[in-house]
């Protein structure tokens, strides 16, 4: 038979083992919930990616023509333009001619993408816009409970967004360089571009700087920065804990807008191959 020391010495070295054995089970779960946490997130920053790349990609400089009567005794009409992209830090509004995910309607829409609150459904994260500009009502007051606009909610858990925008914009005739391969434009990246309305009627200034500037204005961005950050789901199991999730940020993605523009290279001269 056994002693009382040799059964209480086998009993321990068995709830050893057990304690091993479970504690390896515990840690391989709880891998397994930390990597399908991780893929989501992931996934989710995908989708975000690709909505908002498809959208900028088939972006196109559309103008808006504002109509400013003038004084009775004139009768006159001045003709405002004004281009349908706003870009800030945080949110950015454009005319894209994507296919909308939010309806069946016209391809050509307006989009707006920010953090905030659905109208509807009051969750919080990642917010498209889609509004149908077929009728002609383009960039004008956004209105959350009108036929023509409509919110899809892309992800939820996004705390951080922000874009960055490349602007090219030409030298000045006394800024080039000699050199004959001398670059002409020269870019720099914003947090804003906001475009202002301008006269299609007016006259070229008389100052030749100003004239300069009117006649080699560039509308869209040449590219934008986007980053993202989201804040992975909760564990269910571990809801009391004190623990904040660990903020995910995806890398920075250039897009690159390059519709209805031609990129500004330095012209090649022609060789003259002839023997003299």
């Amino acid at each position: 038979g056994f002693t009382l020391l040799e059964l209480i010495l086998s009993l321990a070295i068995v709830g050893i083992i057990i304690a091993l054995g479970l504690g390896g089970i515990r840690l391989g779960i709880s891998a397994r919930d930390v990597g399908e946490r991780k893929v989501d997130t992931y996934q989710r920053l995908r989708i975000i990616t690709e909505q908002l790349t498809q959208k900028l990609q088939s972006t196109y400089p559309v103008f808006v023509i504002q109509k400013d009567v003038s004084s009775a005794a004139q009768k006159l009409a001045s003709s405002k333009r004004i281009m349908a992209f706003e870009g800030e830090s945080n949110s950015l509004r454009f005319v894209t001619f994507a296919s909308p995910i939010t309806t069946q309607g016209s391809q050509a829409h307006e989009v707006k993408f920010y953090l905030g609150k659905h109208p509807k459904t009051e969750k919080s994260g990642l917010i498209l816009m889609e509004k149908d500009i077929s009728k002609g009502d383009v960039f004008s007051r956004i209105v959350p409970n009108a036929e023509t606009t409509r919110y899809y909610l892309l992800a939820e858990n996004v705390t951080e967004l922000k874009f960055r925008y490349y602007e090219m914009k030409k030298l000045l005739p006394q800024e080039l360089q000699d050199a004959s391969n001398s670059p002409t434009h020269k870019g720099k990246w914003v947090n804003r571009v906001v475009m202002d309305p301008f006269l299609i009627n007016q006259k070229v200034p008389t100052n030749p700087i100003l004239a300069f500037e009117k006649n080699n204005k560039i509308s869209l961005p040449r590219a934008v920065e986007i980053t993202l950050g989201i804040t992975p789901k909760a564990n269910e199991e571990n809801e009391d804990t004190e623990e904040k999730p660990e903020l995910i940020f995806s890398p920075p993605i250039v897009v690159l807008i390059n519709s209805g523009m031609e990129i500004a290279v330095p012209e090649k001269k022609e060789e003259d191959n002839e023997k003299a």
